[in-house]
């Protein structure tokens, strides 16, 4: 008989001996702390010098043009506080209220805690979206499990890119899932979507979703929140208010140019293919796009699958958006997760795919990223991707 060598461990095998040492050896769950350590000192250096975000900026003077009772949508806002930048205040004015806090501190001060808020924010949607690769393992593996998925998802765009702007979508989109997914059927429904669509008009999109699957509660909750909000901003700022509502409210020419690659939605695709009337040819597309991205969301939440619903709402509002800049799809965090702990190869597939397209191991490869190149519409495949093959049931690990 041949001498065959040592078998090799099966995969299933490797897995369980890794879990094994992680919940017996000392050395090893030492090694893990240290390491641990090691990135959460890095993380609080990188935090102590991190630039300030032109986004944060405009956030910071928009609280602090209201604590000085200066007009939010003045012609001089790119100069307040004496911090030039180019950008203008897009949102409602009931966001510049709940921007005032970080007009408090010193915007060095601010870009930290915004930042420490987004990955805590971050954290919890990849610890949720990831929850079939950790549920049920010890303590030390789930550390090391989510430690993995935040490293890799620090190399997506809309991540590093949102980090650095100082973005507000990684707090909008918790507030959105959490409220589709945690508090499905609670008293508070409703309540985290109306405050996101209060402060960015886009989230809207779920209130029809709470429409066309009957969640009457959520709607009212959402709707009252919304009227609420909106009402203190008029009491407080009246005529930022009206000047929004009446005249800003619809104009995207204020936040550049709709047609820059980094603006993913079927409106920039419209204009950047040249097609006669445009914007017909983007109602039209829209129409399409949400009928199809609410109809499968309302399957998946009839199957009691909320975390698919919540992706597939947000699919389609990415993609109905007259503007979404690619730092604003944190939901890719999300719906990575759902395609990657799929036990099918097709979604399994996309999932690998989207990842590969969206980090930077595609340069290894020879791949263009998503929004270069001949990729220069890739975000938006990959939304419709996910709109059509993203399936409605669950089949994780």
């Amino acid at each position: 008989m041949h001498d065959r060598g040592p078998l090799r461990p099966r995969a299933d095998d490797l897995g369980e001996q890794i879990e094994r040492s992680l919940r017996e050896s000392r050395p090893v769950r030492l090694a893990l702390l240290v390491g641990c350590l090691g990135l959460l000192a890095q993380a609080a250096v990188t935090l102590l010098s991190l630039p300030l975000g032109d986004d944060l900026v405009v956030y910071w003077k928009g609280g602090w043009a209201v604590l000085h009772g200066l007009p939010l949508f003045g012609e001089h806002f790119t100069a307040y506080a004496g911090i030039d930048n180019a950008l203008v205040f897009t949102y409602p004015p009931f966001a510049a209220l709940l921007f005032v806090p970080l007009a408090l501190v010193p915007p060095e001060a601010a870009m930290v805690a915004w930042t420490v808020a987004s990955l805590a924010a971050l954290a919890a949607l990849a610890a949720d979206g990831f929850r079939p690769w950790w549920r049920g393992r010890p303590g030390p593996a789930v550390v090391f499990v989510l430690l993995a998925v935040l490293a890799v998802s620090f190399t997506f765009q809309p991540v590093s890119n949102g980090l650095l702007l100082g973005q507000i979508g990684f707090m909008l989109t918790l507030l959105c899932y959490a409220d589709v997914v945690v508090l499905h059927g609670r008293r508070p429904a409703g309540v985290a979507i109306g405050l996101a669509t209060a402060i960015k008009l886009t989230p809207g999109l779920f209130l029809v979703h709470f429409a066309v699957t009957r969640q009457w509660r959520a709607l009212r909750n959402a709707v009252l929140t919304i009227a609420a909000c909106w009402g203190v901003a008029f009491v407080a700022l009246p005529a930022a208010t009206v000047t929004y509502f009446r005249h800003l409210m619809l104009d995207t020419t204020r936040m550049g140019s709709v047609v820059q690659p980094i603006n993913q939605s079927l409106n920039a695709t419209v204009q950047r293919f040249g097609l006669p009337q445009p914007r017909l040819w983007w109602l039209l597309l829209a129409a399409v796009v949400t009928a199809a991205g609410l109809d499968r969301a309302r399957r998946a939440h009839d199957l009691g699958e909320r975390r698919r619903a919540a992706v597939l709402v947000a699919m389609a509002m990415l993609l109905v958006s007259p503007v979404s800049w690619t730092h604003h799809a944190i939901w890719l965090i999300p719906l990575f997760g759902l395609l990657l702990t799929d036990r099918r190869p097709g979604p399994r597939l996309l999932g690998v795919v989207a990842v590969l397209l969206a980090a930077p191991t595609r340069q290894l490869l020879g791949l263009p990223g998503l929004g270069d190149g001949i990729m220069v519409e890739g975000y938006v495949l990959l939304y419709l991707a996910a709109l059509v093959w993203l399936p409605v049931d669950s089949a994780a690990r």
